[in-house]
């Protein structure tokens, strides 16, 4: 290295001077830092450390300082907008929130208005209030009054005021009325506001079984009846039977089915799967009909009359008394009705499975009977071509009619007899007819079926001062009718899919149910796809 380089710096394994203060800050501390005699001296400093290393110390000092500067004047520059964003929230705050003084005023306003005003200077206050308000405060006070208008007037109503009011209400009124609050929604769902509703409408199908629900009931049938009107519905073929089905029974969800092939079938009605088979009878089934839910009576060509238990599927009892097939069998309450082939009618009580009485008075066999609502009366159709009234309590015949054959048909015997509400239909041939029970006179016939009627149902609806009538009616022609009585030109509706004849019907709220000879039930269901009122 050169000499002149080797006066000028001095190397030391524990001295790390990186600029002048470090030098000096060495020196004046009498570090253990031992440097040559010749670099105490004070100007000799500057040869320790270079003078470009010093230059740019200097710049650094000055840079320092003028960020300093900068830094101390956007600080009080920060200090004045915090202060005037202070002082205008501040000015915010007071106008927002009324001083004491005129808390104190509005106060006194109020109170003046109050105890001190009557009406007249009350109306006089605020006409000459309201010109003076901006439009944003005449909103504000219309939006007001129109809150202060809405009361729940039936809340304050005795309830038997409010109930009486209900029943005004149309049945889609009333769905509305039940969605403004619960107290509304619980008054318009209550069971008599419905029930009444009920009674007021005019369903094309009758109500069949009892009610618990009259909601519920009012909303299955409206939908049942606009499918019913405009002809929509679901048939569904039940299959299981090994011959002819020729009667049937429902109670609830359970359909009974009898054929000719001895049997009896159980079917559950909303989803059409078999149940259970019933077998005990040693020849065909001709009749049925349900006492409980859970007991089943029949009627078989092999003259007797079994009651079975449908959860066991087991005969409880056998009714003997028939000397021939017993071809129909009819139930009210606990009064059994059966009509033979040995032209007689007995009448049995099925609580106690004794025989009460035994009709005669038929010359051939009796191939259809129905018993009235009140046990009373007995309704009998032969094949002598007559139908009889039997009285319950005696056992006597109180009458006897014989549909008038037409000019182009003659007399045939009765195949199917249907009563209710005083009124009597029976089936003759192709034709069905009408009476009167209390006149015994014919009201109506209906000759629309090509060939034998086998089934006749009749429901009488009482709707306000009137009788309307519904009845079905199926033959082997293999349709099934639906009539109109006040109207008899044209059937309502004609239900179609049975390929052989039909030779048994029923019905309840939501569906019709036939018999037919090719070994298959039909179930033509109205309540499906059903609207919501």
């Amino acid at each position: 290295m050169h000499e002149g380089r080797i006066r000028r710096y001095y190397r030391h394994p524990s001295a790390f001077l990186k600029n002048w203060e470090d030098a000096r800050r060495s020196i004046q501390s009498r570090s253990t830092i031992k440097l040559p005699e010749t670099l105490r001296r004070q100007e000799l400093l500057p040869l320790i450390v270079p003078s470009r290393f010093l230059v740019q110390e200097s710049e650094e000092n000055v840079g320092k300082t003028n960020q300093t500067a900068a830094t101390s004047k956007m600080q009080k520059l920060w200090k004045g907008q915090q202060k005037e964003k202070d002082a205008v929230q501040n000015m915010r705050i007071k106008q927002q929130v009324p001083s004491c003084k005129s808390l104190s005023k509005s106060a006194e306003l109020i109170q003046w208005y109050e105890l001190h005003c009557n009406d007249k200077q009350r109306r006089d206050f605020l006409q000459k209030l309201l010109p003076r308000l901006d439009p944003r405060q005449h909103y504000f006070i219309s939006r007001f009054l129109m809150v202060m208008h809405f009361r729940d007037f039936l809340s304050q109503l005795p309830e038997q005021v409010a109930m009486k009011i209900l029943h005004y209400l149309s049945p889609l009124d009333l769905l509305r009325a039940s969605q403004v609050n619960k107290h509304w929604h619980a008054l318009c769902s209550r069971n008599d506001v419905w029930f009444i509703k009920y009674k007021e409408a005019e369903f094309a199908i009758p109500k069949t079984h009892t009610v618990t629900d009259w909601k519920n009931a009012y909303r299955s049938k409206y939908c049942a009846t606009l499918n019913w009107k405009k002809g929509k519905c679901k048939p569904l073929q039940l299959l299981g039977h090994g011959a002819m089905v020729t009667c049937l029974a429902i109670q609830e969800e359970l359909l009974a089915s009898g054929s000719r092939d001895k049997t009896i079938q159980i079917w559950n009605l909303p989803s059409g799967l078999h149940v259970k088979t019933l077998e005990g009878h040693r020849k065909g089934v001709w009749g049925l009909q349900f006492f409980t839910d859970n007991l089943l009576v029949s009627a078989s060509y092999d003259t007797t009359i079994k009651i079975w238990n449908v959860r066991l599927g087991d005969c409880a009892r056998t009714l003997y008394g028939h000397d021939g097939p017993v071809w129909s069998i009819a139930l009210k309450e606990y009064v059994l009705v059966s009509g033979s082939q040995d032209k007689l009618v007995k009448v049995w009580d099925v609580r106690r499975c004794h025989l009460l009485h035994t009709m005669k008075g038929h010359t051939q066999a009796v191939f259809a009977v129905d018993v009235d609502s009140t046990i009373k009366q007995a309704f009998s159709g032969s094949a002598d071509k007559s139908i009889r009234i039997w009285d319950l309590d005696t056992g006597t015949c109180l009458r006897a009619l014989c549909p008038t054959p037409l000019t182009s048909v003659s007399s045939c015997a009765i195949t199917s007899i249907s009563f209710d509400g005083g009124y009597l239909a029976c089936s003759a041939g192709n034709i069905v007819w009408l009476y009167s029970v209390t006149t015994a006179k014919c009201l109506q016939w209906f000759d629309h079926h090509k060939k034998r009627v086998e089934s006749v149902k009749l429901k009488a609806v009482h709707q306000k001062d009137e009788v309307k009538l519904l009845m079905l009616s199926a033959g082997q022609d293999g349709k099934v009718n639906h009539w109109d009585p006040s109207d008899y030109k044209e059937s309502l509706q004609t239900l179609r899919g049975a390929s052989a004849g039909v030779t048994c019907t029923l019905c309840d709220d939501t569906r019709v149910i036939g018999a037919s000879k090719d070994n298959s039930i039909w179930i033509w269901d109205f309540g499906i796809a059903t609207r919501t009122l």
